[in-house]
């Protein structure tokens, strides 16, 4: 959307497992493949959560558990700084940024048609970054089969993922084995690696004599 918005502005992009407009459709239409009593427990299990959720975030909010955790070593990430650590927390349990969470959520549909009517990246390089565990703890994985996790797997990296390489004639995509959706706290490096490639794409790119026509 940036790149539809403002092209001169983008030289080439890196997408670090970005959510994907159609994620929650397409989930929908694997979990009618599952058995009756899987889909039921799943159905279940996320309205309990978003019963409870509802209950408990505004109690944990204004009690001050939640700064309780902090307080007593709970972590964002194992590879952040304590200082960033407990920044980065702290700012997460500002009602502000609760409600500007919920707001966005509301939002999703909205957001995902403009998305799907934004504009392809042309010639720039893109490469695109894929958690090689998406689904890392996922509370619904003791509902599942090993082959059921697979194909909710494949679809996160081999279907919706994929297709943002057709974003771009120079597209790819790099599956970040070991990360979750995490991959600035799980593997930062691999983000690192890849903005320098695109960089220097550009920058090889820029220099290459152009031939003009008779």
């Amino acid at each position: 959307m940036f790149n539809d918005l403002y092209p001169s502005d983008v030289a080439g992009m890196v997408l670090v497992d970005a959510e994907h407009p159609d994620e929650e459709p397409r989930q929908k239409e694997l979990q009618h493949t599952f058995p009756p009593s899987v889909r039921a427990s799943i159905e279940k299990r996320s309205g309990r959560q978003r019963f409870w959720s509802q209950v408990t975030d505004q109690i944990n909010l204004y009690l001050g558990l939640d700064r309780l955790k902090l307080a007593l070593g709970r972590k964002y990430s194992p590879i952040f700084p304590d200082e960033l650590q407990h920044e980065i927390l702290f700012l997460e349990q500002q009602p502000k940024y609760i409600e500007a969470v919920k707001a966005e959520n509301r939002l999703d549909a909205e957001s995902a048609a403009q998305v799907r009517a934004s504009g392809s990246l042309g010639s720039r390089p893109l490469i695109v970054l894929t958690a090689g565990i998406p689904y890392a703890g996922d509370e619904d994985d003791d509902l599942l089969t090993d082959q059921q996790k697979a194909k909710r797997d494949n679809l996160w990296i081999h279907e919706l993922q994929a297709q943002y390489v057709n974003l771009s004639s120079r597209g790819k995509q790099v599956v970040v084995q070991g990360s979750s959706h995490e991959m600035p706290s799980d593997r930062p490096n691999a983000i690192i690696a890849a903005v320098h490639e695109v960089w220097s794409d550009v920058k090889l790119n820029s220099l290459q004599p152009t031939t003009s026509k008779p």
